[in-house]
């Protein structure tokens, strides 16, 4: 597994800008699946980084998909949540249920 963070970047903030690239990639190459405006990605890259944060997210799609492949992890929910860290504190502090 690829964890490339440095000490300013944790691995859910490395996970997240992954996401954010193939979201971007995914929405061009298949409009019919991302059926929101380009310019509401940062609003749902934001969202997801919350569901993240809650692991409550679907993984199902190409642009997690993507992430997980760029990022050496392999394409289950265990992986995923191992890579970005147990965020249950954090989403107590961000009032995230």
């Amino acid at each position: 597994m690829t964890t490339a963070t440095t000490s300013d970047e944790s691995s859910l903030d490395v996970f997240t800008e992954e996401f954010d690239k193939q979201l971007r990639i995914a929405h061009e190459k298949h409009p019919e699946v991302y059926m929101f405006p380009a310019s509401r990605i940062p609003d749902v890259v934001d969202r997801m980084r919350a569901a993240f944060i809650r692991g409550s997210y679907n993984k199902d799609g190409a642009a997690i998909r993507a992430t997980c492949k760029v990022l050496g992890i392999k394409y289950t929910y265990a992986a995923i949540n191992l890579f970005i860290g147990d965020r249950k504190e954090q989403a107590k502090s961000m009032g995230l249920k």
